[in-house]
C-alpha cells in the first residue's frame, strides 16, 4: 500500500461509501421497523376499545382487553386513545423525538388526527394493513 497510495486511498473511499449505504439501509429499516410498531399499537388499542364498547365497558372487561397497559383510560371508549407521544414511545420502546415524525406522517396519511387530549384513529384498517406491509416488507 505504500507503493501506490493512490489505490489505498480509492479502496478506503470505496469502503466508506459501502459502509455508508449500509448504515443508512439499516437507519431506514429500523425506523421503518418503529413505524410499523407504532401502527399495530394503534390498532391494537382502536379494537380494544371497540370490544370495550361493544361489552359495556367495565373494569373487568377493560383489564381482559389489555388496558393494563393504560390505566388512565376510563369513561366511554370513543375512537379517541388518550396517548401522549411520550406514552407511546414508552409501548414501543423509543423516544418521543421518534415517535412525532411518524405520528405526524400518519395524520397526513389521513390514518389518525392528533387531539389536545390524545389520537383519534380514522382509519383502523389502514394502520393494520401499514404494520403488515411493513412487517412483511422487513422480512424480505
Amino acid at each position: 500500500m505504500h507503493r501506490r497510495p493512490d489505490f489505498a486511498l480509492k479502496v478506503s473511499q470505496r469502503v466508506a461509501q459501502a459502509a455508508g449505504a449500509i448504515q443508512h439501509r439499516f437507519a431506514q429499516m429500523l425506523h421503518a421497523r418503529l413505524e410499523g410498531q407504532i401502527a399495530y399499537l394503534l390498532s391494537y388499542l382502536y379494537e380494544k376499545q371497540a370490544l370495550v364498547q361493544i361489552w359495556g365497558g367495565g373494569q373487568t372487561c377493560k383489564r381482559s382487553c389489555g388496558y393494563a397497559l393504560l390505566p388512565q383510560m376510563q369513561g366511554a371508549p370513543s375512537q379517541r386513545l388518550p396517548l401522549t407521544n411520550c406514552e407511546i414511545a414508552d409501548l414501543v420502546g423509543s423516544n418521543p423525538q421518534t415517535v412525532s415524525p411518524i405520528i405526524a406522517k400518519f395524520c397526513k396519511q389521513g390514518l389518525v388526527v392528533r387531539h389536545r387530549d390524545g389520537l383519534e384513529v380514522l382509519n383502523p384498517k389502514g394502520l393494520q394493513e401499514l404494520a403488515q406491509a411493513i412487517t412483511v416488507a422487513n422480512l424480505l
